[in-house]
């Protein structure tokens, strides 16, 4: 939405996990083909809003490390994904087609 207000990029956490993908979204909105941006913001918005299940950066390092991209260390005050939303996320992105 805000590239349709005049924004010229993002800050995603998602972006980490889907590079190529949120390039394309950002290049859509650019072009302001914002019918074909929807259709590939509403494609990952459940696996977005799932990077935020818990406390930044624990589900994205959780998702990364899925992949086998980086180590899920963390250091305290963080913790690992609860196994509740470790599983949300694994289907989400095996639905996806990530895993």
């Amino acid at each position: 939405p805000l590239f349709a207000l005049g924004a010229k990029g993002l800050i995603s956490v998602a972006s980490n996990l889907l590079p190529a993908e949120f390039g394309k979204l950002c290049a859509l909105c650019m072009a302001e083909r914002f019918r074909e941006a929807a259709e590939l913001h509403y494609r990952y918005l459940e696996l977005m809003e799932l990077l935020f299940c818990e406390v930044n950066p624990i589900p994205i390092k959780a998702a990364l490390s899925m992949l086998g991209l980086c180590s899920e260390e963390l250091r305290l005050p963080l913790v690992s994904l609860s196994e509740t939303h470790r599983q949300r996320l694994r289907k989400e992105m095996a639905s996806l087609g990530l895993l």
